[in-house]
């Protein structure tokens, strides 16, 4: 490959050179945009495609090639395309003599030189990637007709190329036209080839570039991932809450939300409340399934993929959880896993079964019993040990497989980003994600984000680097923030925390605080499952929200037939039923009063 023009250009190199290309066939992606004639406009659709680009065009300089020579002098030149620096070197120009028709091609411009190539290219390369790129192409021989074709090469390394450029022949060397791409992968390589096949004459494949367009280095927006939370059985005529504040974007930007009911029984007229809600509510109106896809966007309008959840009021599988990852030194440790935090929505009983997914080579070790909640086993080899835990209910309903490492290696830190909280409108809120940890005990540092806010809200985090931040609640309704923690290695997975402001601040509401600030004093060991503390404290945030907006009715409905079901066995029986979400009666004790309160205090506002 002989390199004929260089380009460095802050942040991305642009490289011109004459070789042969292998052809790709044409596919979807990227955008083409050709425009053959002497049209002065023919590059507008490009240029209202990319927005912002930079322009550089040869007229000015001298050539440095002439149609009848071989001169190769070289001339160094600076480039300056809209305040970006670079420099041009080794270049090679030619000078037509003449301006073109309608004066979008001056008289000197980039010339694919080569006295009788056959498919001669002239290649631009980008170091950083490019949102697009495009350039006037005019022909060097006006007895024949040029066929000009552009091969992109994307930010996945993928190459396409565009149809054909006819540019058709004239009288002069001025018959031109415009070929462009945009690509929503980014822009690394643009190839320009003359498929002009004969050689009748040295430069009958010859070719010229002006004007050269380059639009602004490509910043990918990833897509945020939605997460519609966990499935859960409910009883017919119960109210369901559903919980997508577990979703998140890998940018930081902030999320809107968009629930659908996809699919409910034929009987059902079941309607979510908000849709737009990162926790909207539903009552089961009918038995059976209920499955509700939930998309994010983010503030650029990435759509995630779409994720569901399935309400159901019949039977539900079982949730495993295996436990956190452990880190290890010493060859010969006996560790024990924790497969404590297993549960079953519907309360039903279940199996365990653990399984050894990956083990080092050479190594010999076993569980001491696979079918209990905290099997051991001995490190007899250094490496990575990965296993795998699966529930199954008495009506066979297997659990998705949940996965524990143990490492003699670094183990991915565990982000927190703390407990739900419900605030009066202007507090300000202290978030602290003192809870986060690593196995390996390496120190953490900590990004903070918005995930979500009300709309309308201007509140900033005082501080997104620290453990503990601060912010304002300067407007009613959900505030989500996002949490990653990073141990110098590697980063945790993202954790959310909802903080809901509200403005009413009656007795009721007042109450509802106060529950909330009781669960989040309860320590995880008194739930089934360590992640349904904040699912409580979502629903009691919901209620929150209902009473701000004066659905009274529906707040109370919520208190009695759902939040109370979670840990009412212990009132009723003298034991945690089935049902409950907090599984010791001393947990019950401390929330269950509360929630009686708060449902008094209601029933005195409604009928007041």
């Amino acid at each position: 490959m002989n390199c004929e023009l260089k380009f460095t250009i802050r942040g991305f190199l642009l490289a011109l050179l004459l070789c042969v290309f292998s052809s790709s066939a044409l596919a979807d992606d990227p955008v083409f945009y050709l425009s053959p004639g002497n049209d002065p406009d023919g590059d507008i659709a490009w240029q209202a495609a990319v927005g912002e680009f930079s322009e550089f065009d040869f007229d000015g300089y001298p050539a440095n090639i002439r149609i009848d020579g071989l001169q190769t002098d070289e001339v160094d030149i600076d480039i300056d395309l809209s305040g970006i620096n670079g420099t041009c070197e080794t270049a090679r120009f030619f000078a037509s003599g003449v301006f073109s028709t309608y004066g979008t091609v001056y008289r000197n411009a980039l010339l694919n030189y080569g006295t009788s190539a056959v498919h001669s290219q002239i290649v631009f390369e980008f170091s950083d990637l490019v949102v697009g790129a495009g350039m006037w192409v005019f022909d060097n021989s006006y007895r024949y007709a040029e066929s000009i074709i552009m091969y992109v090469t994307d930010g996945n390394d993928q190459t396409w190329a565009s149809p054909v450029l006819e540019t058709g022949n004239g009288a002069s060397w001025a018959v031109e036209g415009f070929i462009g791409a945009t690509s929503t992968a980014g822009i690394k390589r643009i190839a320009i080839e003359n498929l002009w096949e004969a050689t009748l004459e040295p430069f009958a494949g010859a070719f010229e570039i002006d004007h050269v367009q380059v639009g602004n280095v490509f910043n990918p927006n990833y897509p945020p991932v939605a997460n519609a939370g966990a499935d859960e059985t409910i009883h017919i005529f119960e109210s369901a809450t559903l919980d997508g504040s577990g979703s998140f974007d890998p940018d930081g930007h902030s999320l809107t939300y968009l629930w659908e009911i996809t699919d409910k029984p034929e009987t059902s007229d079941a309607a979510l409340d908000d849709p737009t809600s990162p926790t909207p509510s539903f009552l089961l109106d009918a038995v059976g399934d209920f499955t509700i896809e939930l998309v994010v966007t983010d503030s650029l309008g990435a759509e995630s993929l779409p994720d569901s959840v399935l309400i159901s009021s019949s039977n539900t599988a079982p949730v495993a959880d295996a436990g956190p990852d452990q880190a290890i030194i010493e060859l010969g440790t006996a560790v024990e896993l924790n497969g404590s935090q297993n549960y079953d929505g519907d309360g039903d009983t279940f199996s365990l079964l653990w399984t050894i997914a990956q083990k080092p080579a050479g190594s010999a070790a076993q569980l001491s019993d696979a079918t209990i909640a905290n099997p051991t086993f001995v490190a007899d080899v250094h490496g990575n040990y990965v296993f795998s835990l699966v529930a199954t209910d008495i009506y066979s309903a297997q659990s998705d497989p949940d996965d524990v490492t143990v490492s003699f290696t670094n183990v991915d830190p565990v982000a927190d980003a703390g407990d739900n909280l419900s605030v009066l409108i202007y507090s300000t809120v202290e978030l602290d994600g003192g809870s986060s940890y690593d196995a390996n005990l390496d120190p953490l540092t900590y990004a903070w984000s918005f995930a979500s806010k009300p709309e309308g809200s201007s509140a900033t985090l005082t501080a997104n680097d620290s453990q503990v931040t601060h912010f304002t609640a300067d407007k009613s309704g959900e505030y989500i923030f996002s949490l990653v923690v990073n141990d110098g290695f590697t980063d945790s997975f993202p954790s959310t925390v909802t903080v809901l402001a509200f403005v009413d601040a009656s007795s009721v509401v007042l109450k509802l605080q106060e529950v909330i600030d009781a669960v989040n004093a309860l320590d995880k060991c008194h739930f089934k499952n360590k992640n349904l503390k904040k699912a409580l404290t979502n629903k009691l945030n919901a209620t929150v929200k209902k009473m701000d907006s004066g659905l009274y009715f529906d707040a109370q409905d919520k208190l009695v037939n759902d939040i109370l079901k979670k840990m009412d066995g212990c009132a009723n029986d003298g034991a945690p039923d089935k049902n409950d979400w907090i599984k010791t009666c001393d947990g019950q004790i401390a929330i269950y009063p509360l929630v009686v309160e708060a449902i008094g205090l209601l029933d005195d506002l409604i009928h007041s």
